[in-house]
Formats: structure tokens, sequence, C-alpha cells
């Protein structure tokens, strides 16, 4: 019997994403944008890099305002990771289907109930029927 994890991933509502902007990039959309050096912004970048890695390695999080905040956190097992949480500003924005604009796949299963899914994954896949 199917699992409902494999027909979320079949159906279930994705963001396409596209390819990851590079540093070279993202200084060239923010020069355009402000009239500042695309080789100052790299660099300045790369020291917002050594500063979010300074002030975590202390134990110090790093608010970068409409951004969000860095901070350092440790697993049971020791494993110290850098965790980021977005400001609320960008997560309301971000969060509003009306102002996104990328692609979604399966988007009208936006909402879907885990019955619809079993009916779509049955459908598809007789012999083998899905559990709830």
């Amino acid at each position: 019997m199917a699992k409902l994890i494999q027909a979320v991933r079949r159906y279930g509502p994705r963001i396409e994403l596209n390819q990851t902007v590079q540093i070279d990039e993202l200084a060239e959309w923010i020069s355009g944008r402000t009239g500042l050096n695309k080789s100052e912004l790299v660099m300045t970048l790369l020291e917002l890099n050594e500063a979010i890695t300074y002030f975590s390695r202390r134990g110090t999080p790093l608010k970068l305002p409409d951004v969000g905040t860095f901070a350092p956190s440790i697993a049971m097992n020791g494993v110290i990771k850098v965790k980021f949480r977005p400001d609320t500003t960008l997560r309301k924005v971000v969060g509003s289907p009306a102002s996104f604009v990328g692609r979604i796949r399966n988007q009208a299963n936006i909402g879907i109930t885990n019955e619809q899914l079993k009916a779509l994954w049955d459908a598809d896949f007789p012999d083998d029927p899905l559990q709830l």
C-alpha cells in the first residue's frame, strides 16, 4: 500500500524553482537599482558572510532589518548550525499568493484534502492503493 507522502510528492503543489542566483548576478542586480559599483557590492556581500560567521561563532544573533535574523543553535548531538529566521514583513510579502509571480506545479491542487489525494492516487495506481 502506498503512503500519503508519496501522493503529496506526486500531486501536491510545488514551487518550480529557477536557477539559483549567484553573488555576481546579485551584485549586478543591486548595482542596477542603486548605482553602486558591482565589484564593491561583491566585496560587501562577501563581508556580510564574514560578519554572519564571526557573530555566529560567538553565539551572537545577527539581525538584518527587513531580511531576518541569523543565530547559532545546537542539536542534542552537539552539532552547531546557523539558523535563519526571516523577518515578519518578508514572510508576509513572500507568503502572499497575490504577490507570487513564480510557477507552481499542481497549482490546482492547493487546498486538496487527503481524501482527494487518495482518489487521485487510486485512479492512477489501482494496484497500489493509498493508505490513509
